[in-house]
């Protein structure tokens, strides 16, 4: 699913194959602009690991609550390079979670 958001395009990819996990959301971000993200809370470098994305490809990440909140920068990838741009990926999160919660 693509949306578009100011000048950049991001392509959000939902990755289900990550090990363990805890209530919460975690995240990366490539430097292609797609946002890796699992509807669990678990390591940023699982989610890598997943997608089978190269770590040097991942720009930065981080962990959200399940009600779309903020929570932390990744520790493995860091933050994003301000919070317009941490709010537009947190948004488009959150729309996929809200797209869940009605088809459950």
């Amino acid at each position: 699913m693509e949306q578009n958001h100011s000048i950049i395009d991001y392509t959000l990819r939902r990755i289900d194959e990550v090990n363990f996990g805890g209530k919460g959301v975690t995240f990366i971000i490539t430097h292609g602009n797609e946002i890796l993200w699992t509807p669990v809370y678990t390591r940023h470098r699982d989610v890598q690991e997943a997608s089978q994305v190269a770590w040097s490809g991942i720009a930065w990440g981080g962990v959200m609550t399940t009600q779309g909140e903020w929570v932390r920068r990744s520790y493995d990838f860091g933050d994003a390079s301000d919070d317009n741009e941490r709010n537009i990926v947190i948004n488009l999160i959150k729309e996929q979670l809200k797209l869940i919660q009605k088809s459950n």
